[in-house]
């Protein structure tokens, strides 16, 4: 019984570390694909000169964080509806893409292509950031995670 005990909570204490090390690499996933998509948005309003409600309409991702993005597109563009924060983004990064949606839109074709790249430049650099971040802390998560529950079960003996 003792055993099942210790297996448990070593599961447990896993388990939670690992949780928390994928909030990380959610993170940078959504930023590639939020980059991904904002060079999609660039050649297709440079190329085809396809609006916006088009372009969130077409856009397929298998990310789930990066769907619920897409998805808030849809609601403000064809819905005129509030943006939602993306649960795996903090306040000011949230605040960042909602910047981005709500300038959309605005200018003719030209201008609008500067205000997305320059919006694309501030998107790679976060991507830059969480790509470290995950690097550094995702993986001691994981870690720490493992060696709580070690250190657990052994107290437990």
């Amino acid at each position: 019984m003792k055993i099942i005990l210790l297996v448990v909570v070593f599961l447990g204490f896993s388990y939670i570390g690992f949780g928390a090390g994928n909030i990380y690499l959610e993170k940078e996933k959504f930023y590639a694909e939020l980059t991904n998509f904002i060079n999609y948005i660039l050649c297709e309003i440079s190329f085809l000169k396809t609006d916006l409600i088009s372009i969130s309409l077409n856009y397929k991702t298998e990310n789930k964080n990066f769907q619920s993005f897409v998805e808030n597109l849809k609601n403000i563009f064809i819905l005129s509806k509030e943006y939602e924060d993306i649960k795996i983004l903090n306040e000011q990064e949230n605040l960042d893409l909602k910047n981005f949606i709500q300038n959309l839109g605005k200018n003719d074709s030209t201008l609008e292509c500067e205000l997305i790249k320059n919006y694309l430049e501030n998107f790679k650099t976060k991507l830059s950031e969480t790509k470290e971040q995950n690097k550094k802390y995702g993986n001691m998560f994981k870690k720490l995670g493992v060696l709580a529950g070690i250190l657990v079960c052994i107290l437990l003996i």
